[in-house]
């Protein structure tokens, strides 16, 4: 197990492309390929149900009889991290052994606050429970396991590094290098300028311990916008 290399990253959850020079690090859908000689990170959404994905619906979280829908993302249901915690370890496991077999270096569980949008079904102690066993299969397979986003549980539970979003935007960087020697951000057009995000990465770059940033699109499609913090080369 090892942790992403320092260098350019790239964020392709929205479809996998490939170009020179390489980035050093790349996060990728668990449904995607590994990119060869380059530290790939595998997507997760371990704590949400995918858009048309109905093989863990008996583990979705119910308020009042209904299941839990993510109001920012129709389709995505809270995932139960109380009582169905252990099938849904052993239900992302098997996710894991094959990005594992795929070549994947590492892991990155998406929505870790998924307690802060399930009408209070869940609690943040339930899902760092769940974070930490998740963790703990991700290094039996020998990966890496990253926090994915909510700066206000950085540190409480066991990653080895962090994947952001906005983390510039936001003004969150600093929350995750406090907790991570590694941390991977990735700021979107719609949010942020060209030259604000060179503009904002720039500062932060000078930094004793900084993030390394990529300024994607929304969708993270193949082909859509890609550019790096020209301070960090």
């Amino acid at each position: 197990m090892s942790l992403p290399p320092s260098g350019r990253w790239d964020y392709q959850i929205g479809g996998g492309t490939q170009y020179t020079p390489a980035p050093a690090v790349v996060s990728r859908d668990n449904g995607d390929s590994a990119w060869s000689g380059v530290y790939t990170i595998c997507y997760i959404n371990a704590f949400q149900t995918q858009p048309g994905d109905r093989s863990l619906d008996r583990y979705r979280v119910t308020v009042s009889g209904s299941p839990v829908e993510d109001e920012n993302w129709p389709g995505e249901y809270m995932l139960d991290t109380r009582g169905s915690r252990s099938a849904l370890v052993q239900a992302f496991t098997t996710t894991m052994s094959s990005c594992a077999a795929k070549g994947f270096k590492a892991v990155e569980f998406d929505n870790l606050d998924s307690y802060d949008r399930s009408r209070g079904a869940l609690t943040r102690a339930d899902n760092l429970a769940y974070a930490t066993d998740l963790i703990a299969a991700a290094h039996r397979l020998g990966l890496a396991a990253a926090q994915k986003n909510a700066v206000e549980l950085a540190g409480k539970a066991p990653f080895d590094f962090a994947v952001t979003e906005s983390c510039l935007r936001y003004d969150e960087c600093g929350g995750y290098t406090a907790a991570y020697r590694v941390v991977l951000d990735v700021e979107y057009q719609e949010e942020l300028s060209a030259s604000t995000f060179q503009s904002r990465c720039a500062t932060a770059a000078r930094a004793s311990v900084a993030p390394s940033f990529v300024f994607r699109d929304r969708d993270v499609s193949p082909h859509g916008v890609r550019a790096w913090c020209t301070a960090q080369g």
